[in-house]
């Protein structure tokens, strides 16, 4: 296995070409595309590249993806959710499909429990479908329900 090397994409998204916007929007939405058979429609995670763009210029949101040569193989975009939140948010963490099952994930969740901590945060959090092995992947890394409600958000509260 092939170390993957980790880079933040900078928030000013005219750093970034139109090609590699273009080929990043993909990625996620072929990585999210597995979700059709639970929500019982095609689920794309941004309709258009318009939307995608529009997340990506957010100022509060920051980017960590995962890339292997020029291509897009995994990424994670996290947050503070308000700012009296002692929290870090993160909402998108996907991994394409064929770079599955090499711990990416928990890399990159690693890499942002690490950014929470060095903004004196004391937990993660991520909403998530209810798909129950998403939720035993991130109940075996320490993540639970809030107040056991398991319609809620899950959150990993640091030791």
């Amino acid at each position: 296995m092939k170390e993957p090397i980790f880079q933040y994409i900078p928030l000013d998204r005219h750093r970034m070409t139109e090609t590699d916007t273009v080929a990043l929007c993909e990625a996620i939405n072929l990585a999210f595309a597995e979700y059709e058979a639970f929500t019982g429609k095609p689920y794309l995670r941004f309709e258009s590249h318009e939307r995608f763009m529009q997340n990506l210029s957010d100022e509060d949101s920051h980017f960590l993806v995962v890339k292997r040569g020029a291509q897009f193989i995994a990424g994670v975009c996290f947050h503070t959710p308000s700012p009296e939140s002692d929290t870090l948010y993160f909402g998108m963490l996907w991994v394409a499909p064929n770079e599955r099952r090499q711990g990416i994930a928990e890399q990159l969740i690693q890499r942002i429990e690490e950014e929470a901590k060095h903004r004196n945060k004391k937990g993660l959090m991520i909403k998530l479908f209810k798909i129950p092995k998403l939720v035993q992947y991130y109940q075996a890394l320490g993540f639970d329900f809030i107040e056991g409600n398991q319609a809620g958000p899950m959150v990993k509260v640091f030791t």
